[in-house]
């Protein structure tokens, strides 16, 4: 049967209220075509309906129970695997207003909001640490393009303070997705921050999870570090928006490709530190450039760049190596 990790999807748990009362061989395309069109009406907590990414998601988290039937040898409406799916590519945001993220550290730097179910639970000097961490948690995202495995594995080690740089590694301690170390330039408020942030401590992880956890094998997992997808609802929640911590990696890489014509470097080098392959997701020859520059088409003021200016040559030099 699937994975007990799949059973656990939020996406497999929207269906079975839906679909769950069928067998498999009852799903057919009409029926995945009547909750598509059914969904698209229903209003989330953000009050706006619901995206294509979630909707795809969730056809994708479907069409994988018919598959897993399927190669079990169960029987199957073969009519199901031609069901239309929607494509977020083309409205997913690639980058938000800058105000739209100011408002997003602004609400990280106000802290948790009290809950009246939970009194007491924390103090005001653990609620001011707490602030601090979320705040630095949003710049780092945003800024820095990490993913958010990368976030709850990132450790002191990888900050090399002298040249403003963040190595993320590709060794036995840490892989990232592609298996390829990339250094990244660090502006100087981001430097700053983390800094800040840290204080003394040069060792051990940048963000501490807020409760133990285990590792299982090798890799990280939810419950290993800090919880970033929790984080991230409650902030977004406070400032009224509906961003993820992917959302925010794409914010950054924009960014840099706006930032190409004042900052002095290519785009080989904003595919170097976002982790990709040439050609193949910022690169001209998937057309992802151009999309980025046409949805929402808002240039990152040049006063915001200041600080950037002087890494170009330098992160030309270091990109993808080591110290």
């Amino acid at each position: 049967k699937p994975s007990a990790r799949m059973w656990y999807k939020a996406h497999l748990r929207r269906l079975l209220p839906e679909l769950g009362t069928y067998s498999v061989a009852q799903i057919d395309k009409v029926m995945l075509d009547v909750y598509k069109a059914r969904r698209r009406k229903e209003i989330n907590r953000f009050g706006k309906p619901t995206s294509d990414r979630t909707l795809q998601a969730e056809l994708d988290t479907a069409l994988r129970v018919i598959r897993w039937a399927k190669s079990a040898g169960y029987a199957v409406d073969e009519s199901a695997f031609s069901v239309a799916r929607p494509d977020p590519v083309v409205d997913a945001p690639r980058r938000y207003d800058p105000g739209e993220v100011a408002r997003l550290v602004a609400c990280a730097w106000a802290g948790p909001a009290p809950n009246p179910k939970k009194h007491g639970r924390k103090s005001p000097e653990a609620l001011a640490a707490v602030a601090l961490r979320d705040a630095t948690v949003i710049t780092v995202l945003s800024r820095l393009g990490l993913r958010a495995g990368e976030l709850r594995a990132m450790e002191c080690s990888w900050i090399r303070w002298s040249d403003r740089r963040l190595v993320v590694p590709a060794d036995s301690s840490y892989t990232p997705k592609g298996g390829v170390e990339r250094t990244i330039p660090m502006e100087l408020d981001v430097w700053g921050l983390l800094l800040f942030w840290l204080g003394d401590r040069r060792a051990g992880r940048v963000f501490e999870p807020e409760r133990k956890g285990r590792r299982r094998g090798a890799g990280w997992h939810r419950g290993s570090g800090i919880d970033v997808e929790k984080l991230m609802r409650r902030v977004s929640d406070q400032a009224g928006l509906d961003v993820t911590a992917h959302d925010l990696r794409h914010h950054a890489i924009s960014r840099w490709v706006d930032l190409m014509p004042v900052g002095g470097y290519s785009l080989a080098d904003v595919q170097a530190w976002a982790g990709h392959v040439p050609q193949s997701r910022t690169g001209p020859g998937s057309g992802d450039q151009d999309r980025i520059r046409a949805q929402n088409p808002i240039p990152h003021q040049a006063a915001n760049s200041s600080s950037f200016l002087p890494l170009a040559s330098a992160s030309r030099s270091h990109c993808g190596r080591g110290p």
